[in-house]
């Protein structure tokens, strides 16, 4: 990136000769903060467009947040200011001997890692410190979210967690005792669930999380669409939510509203609460799953589109399981689904 954007000057040199000291100054600016970005480095810039250099000692700063694996993949996916002006970090990371896994730091106000935060103190921890197999077991960050007492939620591919406030340990407070539940969190006696991709606080301590939601799963309603749970403090599903039913199909809900948007597929990817109390809620909407899928994975592409005859990994077809291991095979496929949308599953081609 040295020679594409080395300098404020340099960045703002790439701009027509009559642009305005202005236009050049937030050219650079956004092009720093790009370089910034590709470059790994968290970065603080002037208005201007230079780097601050009373910040971290020069304005930005490269890392390793595992620190137990030097050679880890690791991603900054999200910065939260705290009450206190320090910045909580959050992100997902890999490595040659485990799947994927969550990090986190904290820095302070002037750029230095917290040492008070994580595991032997040194600003960062992660979810395998933790005591999360991650050499057997796969998870990692899609969202994060710093709760009122300071603890922090994140919302991983198959579990939601919660660490102490000083991230240097799991919440035993967690129903359970581990600081872990399993994602998807069913919501209705006929396996509906919703598959989580972010969470928000809701009122007395519980929260929000949303996500990709499945009405039932044998039935002909969209596979994926808008979903949302409410959960209690510790976690766990609060039942008094929505709690109605049985309706005119028969479910019965409690804990989590299905929204048919309509579509063959999507879900919700961001919520906000309003100041009224109401969810607004931002995501994705796919229909026509299969347009760009090679003709190679049709078999495949059959077991997306018609689900009581779809085949689960176990080799059994989906109707004739338990309500758990249905919701499980159900889960396991829209993710392959999901990828053969990508056209990034090519198996048995």
């Amino acid at each position: 990136m040295g020679g594409i954007c080395p300098t404020a000057t340099g960045c703002a040199s790439v701009l027509a000769a009559n642009a305005t000291r202005f236009e050049r100054a937030r050219a650079a600016a956004l092009l720093l903060a790009a370089c910034a970005l590709l470059q790994g480095r968290d970065a603080e810039a002037l208005a201007d467009g230079y780097y601050d250099l009373t910040w971290a000692g020069g304005g930005r700063i490269a890392f390793q947040p595992d620190s137990q694996n030097a050679s880890a993949d690791s991603t900054l996916n999200k910065i939260i200011v705290t009450p206190s002006g320090s910045l909580l970090l959050t992100g997902g990371a890999s490595n040659a001997t485990t799947g994927g896994y969550w990090w986190l730091g904290e820095l302070t106000p002037g750029g230095g890692f917290a040492g008070s935060f994580g595991l032997g103190c040194g600003g960062t921890a992660t979810e395998c410190q933790f005591g999360f197999a991650c050499a057997q077991h796969d998870d990692g960050d899609i969202d994060a979210m710093l709760q009122a007492d300071g603890k922090t939620l994140f919302v991983g591919y198959y579990y939601l967690s919660r660490t102490n406030a000083t991230a240097t340990a799991f919440d035993t407070s967690v129903t359970g005792g581990t600081g872990q539940v399993a994602d998807p969190i069913v919501y209705n006696d006929h396996g509906g669930y919703v598959d989580a991709r972010t969470a928000v606080p809701a009122s007395a301590g519980k929260l929000y999380v949303a996500g990709a939601g499945t009405y039932d799963p044998v039935d002909g309603q969209p596979d994926q669409s808008f979903g949302v749970v409410r959960l209690n403090a510790d976690l766990s599903i609060d039942k008094t939510f929505n709690a109605i039913g049985p309706n005119s199909d028969g479910v019965t809900f409690a804990g989590g509203v299905y929204i048919n948007i309509g579509v063959t597929a999507g879900g919700a990817e961001a919520a906000f609460v309003r100041s009224n109390g109401h969810l607004l809620l931002i995501g994705r909407a796919i229909d026509g799953l299969l347009s760009s899928v090679r003709s190679c994975v049709g078999d495949h592409a059959t077991m997306c589109r018609a689900w009581p005859s779809r085949i689960c990994p176990s080799g059994h077809r989906a109707k004739d399981l338990s309500l758990d291991n249905r919701v499980r095979c159900q889960v396991a496929l829209e993710r392959r689904c999901s990828s053969i949308r990508h056209g990034s599953w090519q198996a048995g081609c």
